[in-house]
């Protein structure tokens, strides 16, 4: 092994001194390539990253190629094209390195490795259109999830990918996604499903679909009176994220450790999140005019921080529907859920309270102050269901 390492390293350094030397027209990201590849196979020889991702995320790479061909399509085609080669290619790399090493693979692990890493691949390529990016951010994310230590099956793996990259598509046929989110959201919808199970992947879609309803909902009328979301409400991989990150983390979490009290910081986080989405749309159309949630002073619609009684009420409908949704599908009782929703509630008028401070004055981002207020969501839910 080390030897393969060792000479693989010498041909880099050769590689890296031929550009260095001739310096045809677009050297320098090849140049990147080669110094990106000649990290990845330093981290391998010293600090333990398997060689077979190195493989697996250059390869991930071919994606590139069969995306870019397919130009002409249309851009689900040019995805799917990305993520077929991609996973296909990756996952012969790295079964190929691992036996030619003499080791017998685990076909399940490295199949929900290369997966995992070829659509977060595509998804920084989508964003960055870096290869270099795409290739470190691949591998840097493969090699995460070694340190976890899952048993995964490979029909598991599979309807997991497939389940939450359909609805993506469906989504994204509707207008309710940007594609950036198509992928982030199978990101995040196939590792809770596999950390988690189906009902944490639904709790999400429930707080999809009721985030398109209501953002819909009097549209016209919030355009006239100019507090309408930009572009529908098509939602993007930030917006995926901002929303969904805190409940991710909560589900490797448990899927880690077996404790419930990840269960309930997932749902007070998506109660949080729901929670502010039905009260930002619908009480964006009260009559009553919108109060600074810190000073109480009269503010006009849309401005952040600002609250109404049917906000409130609206974020209460919205908590209590996630946290109901949860009791049906069987995922917690009792005093789970009574937390759930309190930590849910106050998520929401966190949110309000930075976006009537930070937000205002340009410190935070709409994302930033979601992300936040789901993390207090779920840290004051877990918090109760521990003291008492």
């Amino acid at each position: 092994m080390i030897h393969v390492l060792s000479i693989l390293i010498f041909i880099n350094l050769l590689a890296i001194l031929w550009i260095a030397t001739h310096r045809w027209a677009g050297y320098y990201e090849d140049m990147r390539f080669a110094f990106a590849t000649l990290t990845l196979l330093f981290f391998a020889a010293f600090l333990g990253l398997p060689i077979y991702l190195v493989g697996s995320s250059i390869t991930i790479l071919a994606g590139i190629y069969a995306f870019n061909r397919l130009n002409e399509r249309g851009l689900i085609e040019r995805v799917l094209g990305f993520l077929t080669i991609g996973i296909i290619l990756s996952f012969l790399a790295g079964v190929s390195i691992i036996e030619s090493l003499g080791a017998v693979p685990d076909y399940a692990f490295i199949l929900f490795l290369v997966i995992i890493g070829t659509v977060t691949g595509l998804l920084i390529y989508l964003i960055s259109e870096d290869v270099v990016f795409t290739l470190v951010g691949s591998c840097m994310l493969m090699w995460s999830f070694i340190f976890f230590g899952i048993k995964v099956d490979i029909l598991h793996i599979l309807f997991a990918f497939i389940f939450s990259l359909f609805l993506g598509l469906v989504s994204y046929r509707e207008r309710s996604i940007e594609i950036t989110g198509v992928v982030g959201g199978t990101i995040l919808g196939m590792l809770i499903i596999i950390f988690g199970d189906i009902r944490w992947f639904l709790i999400i879609f429930i707080f999809s679909m009721l985030g398109s309803l209501f953002t819909r909902y009097k549209y016209t009328a919030k355009v006239g009176a100019g507090i309408a979301q930009e572009k529908k409400g098509v939602r993007n991989y930030r917006n995926v994220f901002a929303n969904g990150l805190v409940g991710l983390l909560m589900a490797i979490a448990y899927g880690k450790y077996q404790d419930p009290i990840f269960i309930v910081a997932f749902l007070g986080s998506f109660a949080s999140a729901t929670g502010d989405t039905l009260a930002s749309e619908i009480g964006q159309t009260s009559h009553d005019q919108p109060v600074l949630i810190t000073t109480f002073e009269h503010v006009p619609p849309g401005t952040d921080g600002g609250i109404t009684a049917l906000g409130e009420l609206s974020a209460i409908f919205g908590a209590l529907t996630i946290v109901l949704a949860a009791y049906i599908m069987g995922m917690a009782d009792g005093f789970c859920l009574i937390s759930a929703l309190f930590g849910g509630f106050l998520g929401v008028n966190f949110d309000s309270l930075l976006g009537a401070t930070l937000e205002r004055k340009g410190m935070l981002e709409n994302d930033g102050v979601n992300l936040f207020s789901t993390a207090f969501a779920a840290l004051v839910a877990s918090a109760m269901f521990y003291i008492t």
